[in-house]
């Protein structure tokens, strides 16, 4: 009956097993009133052997709530059978954690302590098994537990996240889609539509990942801007959409961070100009391209060629001629110069 006194028995004995103080909890909750020594010796060697430490307790704990009477004893049946519960779940045995915790809310639910320690313990069960819509209707179901919007939140968004870093995309995108269709604009839902994107664009299945950024980039800039911009921009340039890319190469080139980004967006810049003909625009981004450090020979005939040509079409013929006269110096016959400036892919 004392629990402490048995609890120092036990220990005083060294008969204290690798489950041995979930044991002696259990045992001193479920024991008989008489024959306490003999009992805990028998809880003892029961802790030695581990797993079936938790069936004698569990014995115990339902001989005891048989012979319960109106002292209090209920109570103390039930709470020897949560923790055997508790223990197939530290276990990682889910289904007997979850059928036990079960049946004791199913018998002693209006226990308002009973039923918030088994449907805690339910929840957490579900959890660990990556079950939010089984977790969310626990706490729906009893009264006695509550989820907070912040914890529904990462019922779903966990699950899809570790499944994200695990590269398993096909089913990191349906969980993201699970958490935006509850959670469109939670506090995960940028980056789970950036990261959904990521899991079509690694599959191929680019134009799902493109509408993705696309959503993405309707908010304000944050810190998947630079990069949603750039995979849309080429995107859409590849697929000649010219006027389309224009939009994205522009964010891009006013919010990219790094010399490099904003030299390939003002690189865009002056190619969709020149191919939707708004010479003006394409001249001054040529211009912008040919001051720029990060150029090479390859895209300076390029950009001398898109300099050149806007700037004769918008009959600035000084300006067309410089540019025009430097290709034909470093270029050693017309053919080379058609193949040169085909990276703009020019030739009409």
């Amino acid at each position: 009956r004392e629990a402490g006194e048995a609890i120092d028995l036990v220990a005083d004995r060294r008969i204290l097993g690798e489950a041995g103080e979930d044991v002696v909890a259990l045992g001193v909750a479920g024991l008989p009133e008489r024959g306490d020594d003999e009992a805990l010796v028998r809880v003892g060697e029961a802790g030695e052997r581990g797993g079936a430490a938790v069936e004698q307790v569990g014995m115990l704990g339902e001989h005891r709530r048989e012979e319960a009477d109106a002292d209090g004893d209920v109570v103390l049946a039930v709470e020897c059978r949560v923790e055997i519960a508790d223990i197939y779940f530290k276990k990682g045995d889910y289904g007997k954690a979850e059928a036990e915790y079960k049946k004791i809310l199913n018998e002693y639910g209006s226990d308002r302590s009973i039923c918030e320690r088994s449907a805690t313990g339910l929840i957490d069960t579900y959890k660990a098994q990556k079950q939010a819509e089984k977790a969310l209707a626990v706490a729906s179901e009893y009264a006695c537990v509550n989820i907070s919007s912040d914890d529904q939140e990462d019922l779903f968004y966990t699950p899809a996240i570790e499944a994200y870093k695990d590269s398993l995309h096909t089913l990191a995108i349906t969980n993201f889609e699970k958490y935006l269709n509850r959670f469109p604009d939670g506090k995960y839902a940028q980056e789970s539509r950036i990261y959904k994107a990521n899991a079509h664009f690694a599959i191929n299945q680019r134009p799902q990942a493109i509408e993705l950024y696309r959503q993405a980039l309707e908010g304000p800039n944050d810190i998947f801007t630079e990069f949603a911009a750039a995979r849309v921009s080429q995107y859409l340039y590849n697929n000649k959409e010219y006027d389309q890319a224009l939009i994205y190469y522009d964010r891009l080139e006013k919010t990219g961070s790094k010399p490099a980004t904003i030299f390939n967006a003002k690189l865009g810049l002056m190619r969709c100009h020149f191919l939707v003909e708004n010479w003006v625009s394409a001249a001054v981004y040529a211009k912008e391209v040919l001051a720029s450090s990060q150029i090479n020979n390859t895209i300076r005939l390029e950009a001398e060629y898109a300099k050149g040509m806007t700037n004769f079409y918008a009959a600035n013929y000084t300006e067309a001629k410089s540019s025009l006269e430097w290709i034909t110096k470093n270029t050693t016959d017309r053919k080379s110069t058609r193949l040169n400036s085909s990276h703009l892919k020019l030739s009409r």
